[in-house]
């Protein structure tokens, strides 16, 4: 696990006050949402370019062995063979139905892996304005103590969770198609999921993965909202009603207000 190399104590994650039922359920439960790639802003995000070298090698075979055995555990020997004759010869003379192949396992992995996206910047111009609806949401600050200590409960009972930090860079991560089918870890998704284009650094982004599991939510209890960040075009009302919810329940939770500074062009986070 990287999670083990987060030394940040406070993570951010910037939301948007039209999902105030989301927010409540966030403060009160820990709930965190788990979304899969494909559902994300940056089409390059998570680019997951598989290429076909070592089609005509020892381990295209292997994979076409492996492949039989899967899809027809009860077949004879003779007909896996067949398979596995086919198979290779519709990947070696077809470039039609190995990128049909390469689309569907890329599919099967948008649909196996979930990302909670977080930061380290509670006053970042770009991400109040394009995450938290132009200034008017929230930042909420959450206990990276807590996600480690429940992510191992969580870990033993049902999903595979690992806090991770994006890298930043111009070329996208490729992987051999045969070798990270065969693959027995989660080593090539990681790549993708973790590589992020250098246009997106200003973020410093880290990632809260789910390698099992997306579109889901779960739950990290009360004690994971450490600190709420009101921003500085937010509704007075919608402060009052969280303010006040946070001071009756959750005592502990530290509200501050971001404010615009009157000489930089930055933003001022003052205690409420």
């Amino acid at each position: 696990m990287m999670f083990c190399n987060i030394t940040e104590k406070i993570l951010y994650k910037y939301r948007s006050t039209s999902q105030i039922s989301e927010i409540i359920r966030l403060i009160s439960n820990g709930e965190l949402w788990f979304s899969s790639a494909k559902s994300f802003n940056d089409p390059f995000d998570t680019a997951i370019t598989y290429n076909f070298d070592g089609i005509n090698s020892p381990i295209a075979e292997k994979w076409a062995i492996v492949a039989a055995n899967r899809h027809m555990p009860n077949h004879s020997q003779s007909e896996k063979d067949k398979f596995i004759a086919e198979r290779l010869k519709q990947f070696r003379n077809d470039p039609d139905f190995a990128e049909s192949s390469r689309q569907e396992a890329i599919e099967r992995n948008y649909n196996s892996f979930g990302i909670c996206s977080l930061t380290t910047k509670n006053d970042n111009l770009l991400m109040w304005a394009h995450y938290a609806n132009k200034h008017s949401g929230l930042c909420i600050g959450l206990s990276v103590e807590v996600m480690w200590k429940v992510t191992q409960e969580i870990i033993r009972r049902n999903h595979i969770l690992d806090l991770i930090k994006v890298t930043y860079t111009k070329e996208m991560p490729k992987h051999k198609f045969f070798e990270a089918m065969l693959a027995s870890d989660y080593t090539h998704v990681m790549d993708f999921v973790k590589t992020k284009s250098e246009n997106w650094e200003y973020e410093n982004e880290f990632r809260f993965v789910c390698l099992d599991s997306s579109n889901i939510s779960i739950e990290f209890g009360s004690e994971l909202v450490t600190e709420i960040i009101f921003g500085c075009k937010m509704q007075k009302e919608e402060k009052q009603l969280l303010a006040d919810y946070c001071r009756l329940n959750y005592p502990r939770i530290r509200l501050c207000e971001a404010r615009k500074d009157n000489q930089a062009f930055q933003l001022r986070i003052d205690s409420n």
